[in-house]
Protein backbone atom coordinates (compact mmCIF):
# COMPACT_ATOMS: atom_id res chain seq x y z
CA UNK A 1 0.00 0.00 0.00
CA UNK A 2 1.64 3.41 -1.30
CA UNK A 3 1.21 5.93 1.77
CA UNK A 4 0.97 8.92 -0.86
CA UNK A 5 -2.42 7.62 -1.86
CA UNK A 6 -3.34 8.28 1.81
CA UNK A 7 -1.79 11.56 3.57
CA UNK A 8 -4.03 14.56 3.40
CA UNK A 9 -3.72 18.10 4.84
CA UNK A 10 -6.64 19.31 6.59
CA UNK A 11 -7.82 22.56 7.59
CA UNK A 12 -10.66 22.82 10.51
CA UNK A 13 -11.75 26.28 10.68
CA UNK A 14 -13.98 27.16 13.87
CA UNK A 15 -14.43 29.71 16.22
CA UNK A 16 -14.67 27.66 19.12
CA UNK A 17 -11.01 26.57 19.70
CA UNK A 18 -12.12 23.80 21.56
CA UNK A 19 -14.16 22.74 19.62
CA UNK A 20 -12.16 22.72 16.47
CA UNK A 21 -9.64 21.05 18.33
CA UNK A 22 -11.69 18.47 19.42
CA UNK A 23 -12.32 17.93 15.69
CA UNK A 24 -8.84 18.03 15.02
CA UNK A 25 -8.21 15.08 17.23
CA UNK A 26 -11.26 13.14 15.67
CA UNK A 27 -9.57 13.87 12.20
CA UNK A 28 -5.87 13.43 13.43
CA UNK A 29 -6.58 9.66 14.87
CA UNK A 30 -7.27 8.49 11.20
CA UNK A 31 -4.31 6.95 9.40
CA UNK A 32 -5.72 9.36 6.63
CA UNK A 33 -4.00 11.90 7.78
CA UNK A 34 -0.63 13.87 8.06
CA UNK A 35 -1.11 16.70 9.26
CA UNK A 36 -4.26 18.65 10.65
CA UNK A 37 -4.19 22.57 10.76
CA UNK A 38 -6.53 24.75 13.36
CA UNK A 39 -7.99 28.18 12.19
CA UNK A 40 -10.52 29.99 14.14
CA UNK A 41 -11.17 33.17 12.17
CA UNK A 42 -11.55 33.89 8.86
CA UNK A 43 -7.63 35.43 7.85
CA UNK A 44 -6.17 33.05 9.68
CA UNK A 45 -7.58 30.31 7.49
CA UNK A 46 -6.88 32.86 4.40
CA UNK A 47 -2.90 32.52 5.59
CA UNK A 48 -2.61 28.94 6.22
CA UNK A 49 -4.23 28.18 2.97
CA UNK A 50 -1.29 30.12 1.21
CA UNK A 51 1.62 28.66 3.27
CA UNK A 52 0.14 25.41 3.48
CA UNK A 53 -0.40 22.22 1.09
CA UNK A 54 -4.27 21.94 2.26
CA UNK A 55 -6.26 19.26 0.23
CA UNK A 56 -9.22 19.54 2.75
CA UNK A 57 -11.25 22.13 4.27
CA UNK A 58 -13.73 21.66 7.28
CA UNK A 59 -15.79 24.87 7.44
CA UNK A 60 -18.02 25.50 10.83
CA UNK A 61 -20.90 27.19 9.70
CA UNK A 62 -20.95 30.19 11.79
CA UNK A 63 -17.78 31.06 9.19
CA UNK A 64 -19.05 30.11 6.33
CA UNK A 65 -20.66 33.46 4.87
CA UNK A 66 -17.80 35.09 5.34
CA UNK A 67 -15.10 32.44 4.52
CA UNK A 68 -17.18 31.84 1.60
CA UNK A 69 -17.64 35.52 0.29
CA UNK A 70 -14.00 36.20 0.90
CA UNK A 71 -12.56 32.95 -1.02
CA UNK A 72 -14.95 32.49 -3.74
CA UNK A 73 -12.38 31.42 -6.42
CA UNK A 74 -11.39 28.43 -4.02
CA UNK A 75 -10.51 25.11 -4.94
CA UNK A 76 -10.25 23.64 -2.00
CA UNK A 77 -12.90 21.03 -1.34
CA UNK A 78 -15.15 21.98 1.75
CA UNK A 79 -17.22 20.14 3.98
CA UNK A 80 -19.70 22.00 6.34
CA UNK A 81 -19.88 21.63 9.69
CA UNK A 82 -23.36 21.34 11.89
CA UNK A 83 -24.23 21.27 14.99
CA UNK A 84 -27.36 19.10 15.07
CA UNK A 85 -28.48 20.31 18.62
CA UNK A 86 -28.95 23.87 17.16
CA UNK A 87 -31.44 24.99 14.41
CA UNK A 88 -29.45 26.22 11.57
CA UNK A 89 -30.04 26.98 7.99
CA UNK A 90 -28.69 25.78 5.11
CA UNK A 91 -28.78 27.54 2.12
CA UNK A 92 -28.79 26.60 -1.42
CA UNK A 93 -26.07 28.59 -2.36
CA UNK A 94 -23.77 27.60 0.80
CA UNK A 95 -24.99 23.61 0.12
CA UNK A 96 -23.39 23.79 -3.65
CA UNK A 97 -20.12 25.28 -2.35
CA UNK A 98 -19.90 22.14 0.18
CA UNK A 99 -18.58 18.60 -0.85
CA UNK A 100 -20.14 17.03 2.44
CA UNK A 101 -22.08 18.14 5.57
CA UNK A 102 -20.97 16.95 9.07
CA UNK A 103 -22.32 16.84 12.67
CA UNK A 104 -19.93 17.98 15.07
CA UNK A 105 -20.50 14.51 16.53
CA UNK A 106 -18.90 12.75 14.24
CA UNK A 107 -16.50 10.01 15.19
CA UNK A 108 -13.17 9.67 14.05
CA UNK A 109 -14.05 7.02 11.56
CA UNK A 110 -16.96 9.19 10.01
CA UNK A 111 -14.64 12.13 9.08
CA UNK A 112 -12.42 9.37 7.71
CA UNK A 113 -14.66 8.33 5.45
CA UNK A 114 -15.85 11.71 4.45
CA UNK A 115 -12.42 12.85 3.56
CA UNK A 116 -12.07 9.87 1.62
CA UNK A 117 -14.78 10.20 0.09
CA UNK A 118 -14.32 13.78 -1.41
CA UNK A 119 -10.66 12.75 -2.19
CA UNK A 120 -11.83 10.26 -4.50
CA UNK A 121 -14.79 12.18 -5.72
CA UNK A 122 -12.37 14.65 -6.59
CA UNK A 123 -9.99 12.24 -8.57
CA UNK A 124 -13.11 11.22 -10.41
CA UNK A 125 -15.02 14.71 -11.47
CA UNK A 126 -13.31 17.66 -11.13
CA UNK A 127 -16.85 19.40 -12.37
CA UNK A 128 -19.96 20.04 -10.01
CA UNK A 129 -18.94 19.19 -6.40
CA UNK A 130 -22.64 17.62 -6.38
CA UNK A 131 -23.29 15.79 -9.01
CA UNK A 132 -26.69 14.87 -10.52
CA UNK A 133 -27.06 10.93 -9.56
CA UNK A 134 -27.90 8.79 -12.80
CA UNK A 135 -31.31 7.50 -13.41
CA UNK A 136 -34.87 9.58 -13.51
CA UNK A 137 -35.61 12.53 -11.74
CA UNK A 138 -37.52 12.19 -8.58
CA UNK A 139 -41.05 13.23 -8.98
CA UNK A 140 -41.87 15.32 -6.11
CA UNK A 141 -45.50 17.54 -6.16
CA UNK A 142 -45.42 21.12 -6.05
CA UNK A 143 -46.24 21.15 -2.00
CA UNK A 144 -43.36 18.84 -1.70
CA UNK A 145 -41.27 20.48 -3.75
CA UNK A 146 -42.11 23.95 -1.91
CA UNK A 147 -42.32 22.27 1.74
CA UNK A 148 -38.31 21.12 0.43
CA UNK A 149 -37.29 24.88 -0.45
CA UNK A 150 -38.80 25.42 2.98
CA UNK A 151 -36.04 23.21 4.72
CA UNK A 152 -33.39 24.12 2.85
CA UNK A 153 -34.09 27.89 4.42
CA UNK A 154 -33.80 26.10 7.69
CA UNK A 155 -37.02 26.46 9.12
CA UNK A 156 -38.90 23.89 11.55
CA UNK A 157 -41.67 22.02 10.87
CA UNK A 158 -44.10 24.48 12.79
CA UNK A 159 -42.62 27.21 10.64
CA UNK A 160 -43.19 25.25 7.49
CA UNK A 161 -46.61 24.69 8.46
CA UNK A 162 -47.34 28.62 9.16
CA UNK A 163 -46.11 29.58 6.27
CA UNK A 164 -47.41 27.52 3.90
CA UNK A 165 -50.89 27.67 5.62
CA UNK A 166 -50.91 23.75 6.23
CA UNK A 167 -51.29 21.70 8.94
CA UNK A 168 -48.27 20.11 10.99
CA UNK A 169 -49.26 16.82 10.26
CA UNK A 170 -49.41 17.65 6.08
CA UNK A 171 -45.93 18.99 6.79
CA UNK A 172 -44.94 15.55 8.90
CA UNK A 173 -46.48 13.64 5.81
CA UNK A 174 -44.69 15.40 3.17
CA UNK A 175 -41.82 15.11 4.76
CA UNK A 176 -41.95 11.48 5.37
CA UNK A 177 -42.78 11.38 1.26
CA UNK A 178 -39.44 13.55 0.40
CA UNK A 179 -37.38 11.11 2.17
CA UNK A 180 -38.72 8.08 0.37
CA UNK A 181 -38.71 9.57 -3.28
CA UNK A 182 -35.36 11.48 -2.69
CA UNK A 183 -34.00 8.37 -0.58
CA UNK A 184 -32.81 10.30 2.06
CA UNK A 185 -32.36 10.09 5.84
CA UNK A 186 -33.21 13.51 7.11
CA UNK A 187 -33.98 17.10 6.55
CA UNK A 188 -30.34 17.79 5.80
CA UNK A 189 -29.55 14.91 3.39
CA UNK A 190 -33.02 15.70 1.53
CA UNK A 191 -31.52 19.30 0.79
CA UNK A 192 -28.42 17.81 -0.37
CA UNK A 193 -30.27 15.37 -2.88
CA UNK A 194 -32.56 17.84 -4.18
CA UNK A 195 -30.02 19.48 -5.06
CA UNK A 196 -28.08 16.55 -6.76
CA UNK A 197 -30.93 16.05 -8.29
CA UNK A 198 -31.52 19.69 -10.15
CA UNK A 199 -34.98 20.39 -7.74
CA UNK A 200 -33.76 22.77 -5.84
CA UNK A 201 -32.41 26.04 -7.49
Amino acid sequence: MQRHNFVTHVLVIEKNLEIARLIGHKISKNGLIEKTYLAKDVLSAQNLLKQKPVEVIFLSLDLSQEFLKTNKSTKNPIALLIDPDYPFALKPSLIKRCCAIVTLKASPLELGITIAAIKSQRKKSRGSKLRCPVGKVPKLTDQEIEVLHQVAQGRSNSEIAQKLKIGLPTVKTHLQRIFVKLNSRDKTHSVAQGLRWRILN
